[in-house]
């Protein structure tokens, strides 16, 4: 959007120096009103004009330009694209409007025509970074064309040090290689680059809970300056698992027949995201058994034996008896915790739903 005034000062002349001069005058002032709208958020008015100015002057590049940051602001990325487009067409130098172009077509995900018209740049302008970003976002995802990211994000970098996304990018593609060490190199980049911290902190936090580094990853959590994290499941639900985990697993193998070190191991074990199915329900039952082994009438390792059921059964309704048995058993040790266990079961949903046609 920064741009925006410099492309529609452009030239605005001699986009219409053909017509004739009442003519000419009229385009300028409807085109300066539609501007003045646009600036107001008056898109309707802004877009009625920007026709005006079109139906006086076809070959009025500023007006198709606008068109399209207007029905960019409205979300309307393929009607933006088509005004972006006509209005390269007419000025094919213009290449802050075809670097619009390329961003709407990636935005609606039409990365061929995004990759396009960032190329299309970069033969306009080879030191356009924002263009070189592009190739690089839309190169990562495709197989065999990692390098050819690398070297667009880089060349970006080089050209903006500044582009602290870049670098988190560059992070992203190095751990999928399992190139760690390139990686958090690049985490730590994007981090030192922004000034508020917090570019690549999340995602090198998560690289460091991996490779078990907890101390390290609880330090870059302890240091942010933002909790906005749009990963699921969060760097800091994965880092609390972790060190749970860890807890849970030193405590066991300090006192390997103390039921509360094996409820505590079961716990850990259990906990994860609703939503994935991976039997770590069956597993963590496995410790609360144990647990009631060495104490039968133990009510907390019963509670999370019925709670992993409840879980179990959200999926596989066939596990239901099972789930009945155990909550029986629960409401025989302690009532109130049963009484629990059946608000749970009618709360909890986990899994991918499929929701009704109506």
């Amino acid at each position: 959007m920064k741009t925006l005034t410099l492309i529609f000062i452009l030239l605005a002349a001699t986009t219409i120096a053909a017509q004739p001069p009442t003519q000419k005058v009229e385009a300028d002032l409807i085109f300066q009103t539609a501007y003045v709208q646009y600036k107001a958020q008056k898109l309707d008015e802004a877009a009625a004009s920007c026709l005006q100015v079109i139906k006086l002057n076809p070959s009025d590049f500023r007006a198709y330009g606008l068109l399209g940051f207007i029905n960019l602001h409205r979300e309307k990325w393929d009607v933006a694209s088509e005004y972006f487009g006509q209005a390269v067409k007419l000025k094919p130098d213009a290449k802050d409007l075809l670097m619009m172009k390329s961003e709407v077509d990636y935005r609606r995900d039409a990365t061929d025509e995004a990759l396009a018209a960032a190329r299309q740049v970069i033969q306009l302008d080879p030191n356009y970074a924002s263009a070189h970003m592009m190739i690089g976002a839309v190169l990562k995802d495709r197989k065999g064309q990692e390098a050819e990211a690398i070297a667009a994000y880089q060349k970006a970098v080089q050209l903006n040090p500044q582009f602290w996304d870049a670098y988190e990018e560059l992070g992203e593609i190095f751990e999928q290689q399992e190139n760690y060490k390139q990686a958090e190199d690049s985490y730590h980049t994007a981090m030192t680059t922004d000034p508020r911290g917090m570019a690549g902190r999340f995602k090198l936090g998560r690289l460091l809970v991996k490779q078990d580094r907890l101390t390290e990853a609880r330090e870059l959590w302890d240091h942010r300056v933002s909790d906005e994290d749009n990963t699921r499941p969060t760097f800091i639900d994965l880092l609390t698992r972790a060190e749970n985990l860890k807890k849970a697993t030193a405590a066991l193998a300090a006192a390997p027949n103390d039921p509360a070190a094996l409820v505590d191991m079961g716990i850990a074990v259990m906990d994860g995201d609703h939503w994935v199915i991976d039997k770590r329900q069956d597993r963590a039952i496995v410790y609360f058994r144990k647990a009631l082994a060495v104490k039968p009438d133990y009510a907390r390792a019963q509670y999370q034996i019925v709670k992993a059921y409840v879980q179990i059964v959200d999926m596989f309704t066939k596990e239901t008896k099972k789930l009945e048995a155990e909550l029986k058993k629960l409401k025989a040790m302690d009532p109130k915790l049963a009484d629990e266990m059946v608000e749970y079961r009618k709360t909890y949903q986990g899994g991918f739903r499929v929701l009704p046609v109506n």
